[in-house]
């Protein structure tokens, strides 16, 4: 039976891996000094938890000299989890789980990290510094973004623990923020709807990043200010969005949806968002890769954009009749 409790507090020291059963890769026997660790608690029935993997596996590949070990942990659960559940969506799943993953028997192990809730939101990370500390928990989406301070040892635990500390009151802002917000949109009161997103992105930049897109949706279809519209998509660009995967698409498909009427576009810019957001998710994403067609077709570039939908399709029937539309329009 899991004791009730409270999550690993940031600060507090990390438990080695006990009685995990592994699935794939491993074992990890510890939490290995001089190394930082990401562990991700994820459910074979929670979606985003399984999307999440190929981000994990990109994640490992790409800081693994740093000294990044990447493992993700499911356990038994009341929705009938269970190892052969486990290993049944990881082989779905396939090469996009490359990272070590493990099976807790009892929940146990898990409850040392989250506590004694039982239905915990997944998928939820934890960042063990180098010297084994807890640095960040939370959606992976936002405990990546302590990642590279972390491995390059520039994070302040304390000060961590005092914005954790902070958080109740952060949120009740944030709710007041968001309630006015949506009443200025309402309103159409669009230079009200700016303000307010530059609070909240303020206020707490990574947990309101999706204001950012909206910000820059207000400016660019909303009001006459297309240009700073622009130029602030391009600072997402290279910034915020930088390895957001959600973030980057609904740029580049704002940039280029067809339906929209705007007096201006950066084709150039949607084109970069969209490559940055294949290349991160490896070319396995098929609604990632339609959007990169579209900016190819927008852009004239048929060929280009017949070769990458079909390769979309080829991940996700769905796209097969966008496949013929661009085949017509060649001539095929």
């Amino acid at each position: 039976m899991i004791e009730d409790g409270a999550p690993l507090a940031i600060g507090a020291e990390a438990p080695p891996p006990a009685g995990l059963r592994w699935i794939t890769g491993g074992p990890i026997e510890k939490l290995e000094h001089g190394k930082a660790h990401l562990v991700v608690f994820w459910a074979p029935w929670s979606g985003a938890s399984t999307q999440v993997f190929a981000r994990l596996s990109d994640l490992q590949r790409r800081n693994t000299e740093r000294g990044l070990v990447v493992f993700a942990v499911t356990a038994a659960d009341a929705r009938g989890t269970t190892l052969e559940r486990a290993r049944t969506r990881l082989f779905e799943l396939g090469e996009l789980a490359a990272v070590p993953t493990a099976f807790d028997p009892d929940g146990v192990w898990r409850a040392r990290w989250i506590g004694g809730e039982h239905d915990p939101a997944l998928p939820l990370a934890f960042l063990v510094d180098r010297e084994g500390r807890l640095a960040a928990s939370g959606p992976p989406s936002e405990v990546e973004l302590r990642l590279q301070a972390v491995l390059a040892g520039l994070h302040d635990l304390t000060r961590l623990a005092k914005d954790e500390a902070a958080k109740p009151g952060v949120l009740a802002r944030s709710l007041a923020l968001q309630s006015e917000f949506h009443s200025a949109w309402r309103a159409s009161d669009w230079p009200r709807a700016v303000r307010l997103c530059d609070e909240l992105l303020a206020l707490d930049g990574a947990r309101h990043r999706r204001f950012a897109l909206t910000k820059f949706q207000v400016l660019f279809l909303h009001t006459p200010r297309v240009d700073e519209a622009l130029d602030y998509a391009r600072a997402l660009a290279d910034g915020l969005a930088r390895d957001d995967v959600g973030l980057l698409n609904s740029l580049a498909w704002t940039l280029v949806d067809p339906h929209l009427s705007v007096p201006k576009r950066d084709l150039a810019l949607a084109g970069r968002c969209a490559q940055r957001a294949v290349d991160l998710t490896v070319r396995r994403n098929a609604v990632l890769l339609d959007t990169l067609a579209r900016v190819h077709a927008a852009q004239n570039e048929l060929e280009r954009a017949l070769a990458i939908e079909e390769e979309a399709a080829r991940l996700d029937p769905l796209f097969q009749g966008r496949v013929s539309e661009l085949r017509a329009e060649l001539g095929r």
